[in-house]
């Protein structure tokens, strides 16, 4: 069994998701995906694995198919290079989003001259929050769980998301 060519970009920028697959329609089969540099947000096990690469260098994974009976194929590797400049044509200013997991209050700095919405959304992609940019947020108000939270500039075009988790 050889285990199909991953495809997905080759280039990528810092905290955003990236989408890699592998083009097989084998029934039954699994796929293991090991990360190194991100981390993985959704797809293990499956043909298609969504990345959030946290890494100034070289990103990799690789991929193993195994079937229904157990047979394990040839394992592929990946490779990913950080982009220095973002697709927004300014640099990525650093952000810190913290504590994760949280309890309630939830702190972001290095945005503190940007103006924008925060959102915040389900891992069914279901919006739960959303309110001005601000330095913290009180979530006391969510229920436990992982969510996403995603920072957009006032056009709308998305700075930075994350993965939180609230306790």
């Amino acid at each position: 069994m050889e285990t199909p060519e991953i495809e997905g970009s080759g280039t990528f920028y810092e905290d955003t998701n990236y989408i890699y697959l592998v083009n097989d329609q084998s029934i039954g089969s699994i796929y293991h995906w090991p990360v190194d540099g991100g981390e993985i947000w959704s797809g293990q096990g499956t043909t298609t694995l969504k990345v959030e690469w946290r890494t100034h260098g070289t990103g990799t994974f690789k991929v193993a198919e195994v079937d229904e009976n157990g047979c394990i194929g040839d394992t592929v590797s990946f490779e990913a290079s950080f982009l220095y400049v973002s697709s927004r044509g300014f640099e990525t200013p650093p952000v810190r989003i913290y504590p994760v997991p949280t309890h309630g209050i939830l702190h972001i700095r290095g945005l503190e001259n940007i103006s924008g919405k925060i959102e915040i959304f389900t891992i069914l992609e279901q919006m739960v929050w959303q309110q001005d940019l601000q330095r913290s947020l009180n979530l006391e108000s969510l229920e436990q769980g992982v969510y996403y939270l995603r920072i957009r500039d006032p056009e709308g075009k998305e700075i930075k998301t994350r993965r939180i988790v609230k306790k």
